[in-house]
């Protein structure tokens, strides 16, 4: 086993693609069915609340990675390695879901700028990485960097949730403007993974974070349920990255994992024993990036042939949507791992 290899992050990046996978499906199904009566719409939403987790972690993972270690984070490596593939990435991706999407050169250009919805991610961690090497100079000074990660936490979280309950609307308008043009989520997740990586948390706090994960997913499921059943439409409001609920749900996740498969623990030990494991582990965490990629193409495919199935019997989507979900994560796992077989493509489209 390569002992420079955190597993848990592995797992975690590999727990977070199908997360997204299954929020995507729930999505679908949620919208359509776009009434918040439906049976199959609030089992959705149940499903969609509880994997709100997935995008944020993506960016804890890379802070995590990249503002760890005594290294130095050169913005030279950074543009010339990470910005270039994340760039290529994005402009393949969204020509090809441009493609498939149109049906004339006027809408092929009109879909690939517009580009597929899960891409948005490409260039918002271009722009965390772009600023990464100055974060990693606060992470050598402790007090700068508790103090870049509470005002992240107060204007790209606190804020925009404040915002949200609608009799501090007026009060905290101002904070959330503020918010909305000085920052982002994805540095404050970014931050936050390196601090949750380098934390210790004791073996008790484990139950902790299980009830904060369950009770996170159901608040923010009830929310948006209690919400557009008022509205009688779908109000995304708490589904939001950049709400309290939802960090709080992507920071359970992240400590259960990490305390899960720590070195201490005895899955861990079990597993580490296990060289074959702990290869089929990396294998898949290498392949996630193209999974996400591509996941939505598949989606789009598939949920036609089981939306009317499940439309005529709403208790099936308990069913259909983890089910439907693995089978999708399964296809771009043996895509992305074809693809991969090219060097030009391993490196700079999946």
């Amino acid at each position: 086993m390569n002992d420079s290899r955190v597993i848990y992050l592995d797992i975690l990046r590999i727990v977070a693609t199908y997360s997204v996978i299954v929020l995507h499906t729930s999505a679908d199904v949620i919208h359509a069915n776009s009434v918040p009566q439906w049976l199959a719409w609030q089992i959705a939403n149940v499903f969609d609340s509880f994997s709100r987790f997935g995008v944020p972690i993506f960016f804890m993972i890379s802070g995590a990675l990249l503002l760890g270690g005594n290294g130095d984070l050169n913005y030279k490596k950074v543009l010339r390695k990470n910005v270039p593939r994340l760039l290529t990435a994005y402009i393949f991706w969204s020509m090809f879901y441009g493609m498939t999407r149109s049906d004339s050169l006027s809408s092929f250009w009109m879909n690939t700028f517009s580009h597929r919805y899960h891409l948005w991610f490409l260039p918002s961690l271009i722009g965390v990485y772009l600023v990464a090497p100055v974060l990693k100079l606060a992470v050598e000074k402790k007090e700068v960097f508790n103090y870049l990660l509470a005002l992240t936490f107060a204007f790209a979280i606190l804020a925009p949730t404040l915002q949200s309950i609608p009799e501090a609307k007026y009060v905290f308008g101002y904070f959330d403007r503020v918010s909305n043009r000085m920052w982002h989520y994805g540095v404050f997740y970014f931050l936050l993974g390196h601090w949750l990586d380098i934390s210790v948390f004791n073996r008790k706090s484990l139950v902790l974070f299980a009830l904060i994960t369950i009770s996170s997913g159901t608040a923010i499921a009830i929310l948006t349920s209690s919400a557009s059943l008022k509205a009688g439409h779908f109000i995304g409001t708490y589904y939001a990255y950049n709400h309290f609920f939802v960090a709080l749900s992507a920071i359970a996740v992240f400590v259960l994992c990490k305390h899960i498969f720590s070195p201490a623990s005895k899955l861990y030990s079990f597993i580490a024993d296990k060289e074959q494991i702990i290869k089929t582990i990396v294998w898949m965490s290498n392949l996630t990036f193209g999974i996400y990629l591509m996941h939505v193409y598949i989606l789009d495919a598939i949920f036609p042939l089981v939306s009317p199935m499940a439309s005529a019997n709403p208790s099936l989507i308990v069913a259909v949507i983890p089910l439907l979900s693995f089978i999708i994560f399964i296809i771009g796992l043996d895509v992305t791992a074809l693809l991969k077989k090219a060097k030009f493509i391993a490196r700079y489209i999946v």
